[in-house]
């Protein structure tokens, strides 16, 4: 093609023509003139490699254009610029009809793809022009050809919600069930943009199914609950739609409007039944995903609809976790109203309270001293005090197998041997071992007969001198310092526990606090030590609390491995221990 500055300068005036002037026969007369004088500038491109043919077919000017194609070859009429349009592209993106018949008249074709896959009939479908996607499938437009995305010209107008296009397109047989790059259907952009008519002018063809998923498993009625579309969500509910239907990921269109915060979305599949407590693939449920992402009047209606409170995910978060992570005062108020558990343990082993602590959240943790909002962490004045609650039990079949076979050692002063051979199971389940618990004196068993003199045990047995002089020093101490206590003083229980499950000492705290009848106030405090001892262990110096400290560094990873592995060959020496006085709390 020729560039020379006189053939600029001629296209230069051409396209000033054609944008400026009317588009009557003294324009067209002219433009006929200039390219009789001058046929090569038909040739002349732009910077967007556009020719004056594309300037007249974008400006919508028929006249103009006529003009331009007696003097130009039939064969250039589908010339593409740089984004790879033809003139007929424009002029349907445009709107132009007449222009657009035109170039039909002399050849133009109506099947071209420009550069991302798009034919003229996308473009007009895409913009409305319903005379026009018409005028492209009489003359054999393919209605169901996709673009890159594999959109259709139906998806283009669904998203765009003009319905004589998509009722021209279905007459034409276009297919509503036809599914894009990421599987979405003509039917879930209606439901993404909230076009009601659409949705139901697709549905009434009986071709898609309500019911239809995408890549990610999202039915219409999730994707229309996660984009706040509530006429849309109740025109999918009355024909049928599941109101509990879960994605890949286990989301379900509750899950979808509670974490964008759509009130009206969330109310509106309540009152169809939806499930409020179903959980997700990190088993967060509705309620979650409206702490996490501070949506109030969403929890304040999952809440209403009986939401539980206290549901774990797999980091054993509650939402009432998530709403101290993020310092909300308001939703962490809710949820303790409604009866959420401050005692929790994650898996971390903070409860919501030490979380509040440790990551300076000072405008909730007042929340947490109020007998109003926390009653079970207090005891009202003029009421009895209540007994302190049996422990709970592991949940998971590896911690269940740590604790079952790992050995704990313990010693009570009024126990006349210590229990080294006690798995932490025995210790915190077995019913037998109260008594090897309990701080009271057992009854003195009946006088032995009379044993030959003792002889130290010899080295076969399996006790070797030394150690059996350490024994009997160990039960002379024991039994001085029970002589020596006053029956007020606490005592004292040492056990050494895996530090990596700060729950089987607090589940040991529990059954000591109720066999000694303490109440549930002075329970709570003695836990409360050991949660905030073990979190100060844990993000600062871990030998400051004498009471309850790190005995061995050692096994960094074995905390990993004693909550994962069902394996009943967990070493001692290679895990976290602590030792605890249990009861050995200063109380007020």
């Amino acid at each position: 093609m020729e560039s020379q500055s006189p053939m600029l300068e001629a296209y230069r005036r051409l396209t000033e023509v054609i944008s400026s002037q009317p588009d009557d026969k003294e324009t067209e007369e002219h433009v006929h003139q200039l390219l009789i004088s001058l046929p090569s500038v038909f040739f002349t491109i732009d910077a967007q490699k556009r020719t004056p043919l594309h300037h007249a077919a974008s400006v919508g000017k028929p006249n103009i254009l006529r003009a331009i194609l007696t003097v130009g070859p039939e064969s250039e009429v589908d010339l593409q610029d740089a984004e790879g349009c033809t003139a007929l592209h424009l002029a349907a993106r445009n709107g132009h009809e007449a222009v657009a018949r035109a170039l039909l008249n002399v050849g133009a074709d109506v099947r071209r793809e420009e550069a991302f896959g798009e034919t003229p009939l996308h473009e007009a479908a895409r913009n409305g022009h319903a005379a026009l996607v018409k005028l492209f499938i009489d003359t054999g437009a393919v209605v169901d050809v996709g673009n890159r995305d594999s959109s259709t010209a139906l998806h283009v107008a669904a998203r765009r919600g003009h319905s004589d296009v998509i009722e021209i397109l279905l007459a034409a047989g276009a297919n509503p069930a036809t599914k894009d790059k990421v599987g979405d259907t003509p039917l879930h952009d209606a439901a993404r943009e909230g076009r009601t008519e659409i949705v139901d002018a697709l549905l009434n063809t009986g071709l898609v199914s309500v019911e239809a998923r995408n890549a990610n498993g999202l039915t219409p009625l999730s994707v229309g609950a996660r984009h706040g579309r509530d006429g849309i969500v109740r025109s999918l509910l009355e024909r049928g739609a599941d109101v509990d239907a879960q994605s890949s990921e286990c989301c379900t269109p509750l899950h979808q409007a509670a974490t964008e915060g759509h009130d009206g979305v969330a109310r509106s599949l309540i009152a169809a039944g939806a499930e409020v407590d179903l959980q997700d693939k990190d088993l967060q449920s509705p309620l979650h995903a409206a702490v996490i992402f501070e949506h109030s009047d969403v929890v304040g209606s999952l809440l209403c609809a009986g939401a539980t409170v206290n549901l774990r995910d797999t980091e054993d978060c509650t939402p009432l976790h998530h709403a101290v992570k993020n310092g909300n005062r308001g939703i962490v108020r809710e949820l303790l109203e409604a009866g959420s558990d401050p005692t929790t343990l994650s898996a971390g082993g903070e409860t919501a309270l030490s979380l509040a602590r440790v990551m300076g959240k000072e405008s909730v943790i007042e929340l947490f001293a109020s007998p109003q909002l926390v009653p079970r962490q207090n005891v009202e004045a003029n009421s009895r005090p209540k007994r302190a609650r049996g422990p709970s039990r592991p949940n998971e079949e590896g911690e269940i197998m740590a604790c079952k076979h790992f050995m704990g050692t313990f010693w009570c002063p009024t126990s006349e041997t210590a229990f080294d051979d006690l798995s932490v199971w025995s210790i915190l389940y077995e019913p037998d071992t109260e008594v090897k618990l309990s701080p009271r004196q057992p009854p003195p068993p009946p006088s032995p007969p009379p044993s030959p003199p003792q002889v130290p045990p010899r080295e076969r047995s399996g006790i070797r001198h030394h150690e059996h002089r350490h024994h009997q020093h160990q039960q002379h101490r024991r039994k001085l310092s029970h002589d020596a206590r006053r029956p007020d003083d606490p005592v004292k229980r040492w056990i050494h526990l895996p530090a990596n499950n700060v729950a089987w000492v607090l589940d040991l705290v529990q059954k000591i606090s109720a066999m000694d009848g303490r109440t549930e106030a002075e329970c709570a405090r003695a836990m409360r030590f050991v949660r905030d001892t073990y979190l100060e262990m844990r993000y600062s110096a871990p030998y400051r609390k004498p009471h309850f400290r790190r005995a061995s560094a050692t096994g960094a990873a074995a905390s990993v491995a004693a909550s994962t592995s069902a394996s009943p060959s967990l070493d001692p020496a290679e895990m976290f221990s602590l030792v605890l006085p249990v009861v050995d709390v200063e109380m007020d």
